[in-house]
């Protein structure tokens, strides 16, 4: 939808849909900082491969990986700053701390 109405088409969208709510962040490897993530999008295709062959659609929406994040983040704070700073990005100054 994002591609949609950013395309030359737009108009055929716009009276076609009423609302459109997106419910997850668009984001895109290419932008990100972060040399983890850099290594690990070498093996996007192994990893589509495994989720797809194990029918895994998301990571770390189970109740386990919440409510262990919750735990480790209320008694480690500093901990999950600095792993969300080094998974994410390096330039802490461009995050929102509420948000997490």
């Amino acid at each position: 939808m994002f591609y949609a109405l950013s395309s030359e088409n737009q108009a055929y969208f716009t009276d076609k849909v009423n609302l459109f709510v997106a419910l997850a962040p668009v984001t895109k490897m290419d932008n990100t900082d972060s040399k983890l993530l850099k290594f690990l999008d070498r093996f996007e295709s192994e990893f589509d491969w495994i989720t797809t062959t194990l029918d895994i659609y998301e990571l770390f929406a189970s109740s386990f990986w919440v409510y262990g994040f919750k735990v480790t983040c209320g008694a480690f704070p500093s901990l999950c700053s600095w792993t969300e700073g080094y998974l994410i990005t390096q330039k802490p100054g461009l995050d929102d701390a509420d948000r997490f």
